[in-house]
């Protein structure tokens, strides 16, 4: 997003959830520097004031089965028994992958990288209590984290298969998560509308962002890590700073329908959006 104004309101002081109390972080790097977000500077969320869940309910349509083509790939697995949702690809190992499946479970993988390509199972990621929606790895692959519809995160070793910790916060079903790109923290967006920050290794709360309203579809860090990113099916975006959990930029009504998908340069100030709203003339 830009660094100027940006269309729409003017970005107002919207809290996090309520009761939160917020501590200066010490170090949050500088302009030119890269963005170093201190583990120990995280919210305290009393008991009972996590937000409340969205009144509109996401009904979900059967859709006709479809035909596909001949099996092109050259390796492919179906320990899932139901859909798989969910799909990555380890940064630090090519050989390593996770799926995350509406049957509740993930799966890590192991790809031969021998003539006649194979795959095996490496562990089954097993804790979660509904659809597994999202998977993806840490920066430095060290973990991978799982996003459910069971409203929590869990964060897994990828080399024991054990589950380190469980972020809970959210009081509806998590939409995404993602990492930020120099470190091990993580935000995930909810269907109760708001977002939320952890430092994943302890598990503690970092930030909560609320200003949409409605359910925060996706996410992503922004500018080099320095800011947060998020969109909803309110049709609007939100760049958020990590630091205060307050506004930087709002964009209202960027499309005619609820945005699902966001990404953010990697360096530079520019974020794209993408919605199901379809033109007219289509």
């Amino acid at each position: 997003a830009p660094e100027g104004e940006a269309p729409g309101e003017e970005a107002d002081g919207a809290q996090g959830a309520e009761g939160a109390q917020v501590r200066e972080p010490s170090e949050m790097g500088d302009d030119d520097g890269p963005l170093f977000i201190d583990p120990d500077e995280c919210i305290d969320i009393p008991d009972g004031s996590e937000p409340e869940s969205s009144d509109e309910g996401q009904g979900d349509e059967d859709e006709p089965q479809k035909e596909f083509g001949p099996d092109q790939s050259n390796v492919s697995v179906d320990a899932h028994k139901e859909s798989a949702l969910a799909v990555a690809i380890s940064p630090k190992d090519a050989t390593l992958i996770a799926t995350g499946g509406q049957d509740d479970v993930a799966y890590l993988w192991r790809i031969s990288d021998e003539e006649g390509a194979a795959i095996t199972q490496v562990f089954k990621l097993e804790g979660h209590s509904d659809s597994v929606i999202a998977v993806a790895f840490s920066s430095d692959g060290k973990y991978v984290a799982t996003g459910s519809y069971d409203s929590t995160v869990r964060i897994w070793n990828p080399e024991t298969g054990v589950c380190e910790q469980k972020l809970e916060g959210p009081s509806s079903e998590v939409e995404f998560i993602v990492w930020h790109p120099k470190g091990h923290v993580i935000v995930a967006g909810s269907a109760d509308s708001t977002a939320w920050m952890w430092w994943a290794p302890t598990g503690k709360v970092m930030q909560v962002f609320a200003g949409h309203g409605d359910t925060v579809t996706c996410g992503a860090f922004g500018h080099g890590g320095k800011v947060v990113c998020t969109a909803s099916l309110d049709k609007g975006a939100i760049v958020w700073d990590p630091k205060s959990g307050l506004p930087k930029h709002r964009f209202n009504n960027l499309h005619g329908a609820g945005i699902i998908s966001i990404a953010c340069h990697a360096t530079l100030p520019i974020m794209a959006t993408g919605s199901d709203d379809v033109p007219e003339n289509h």
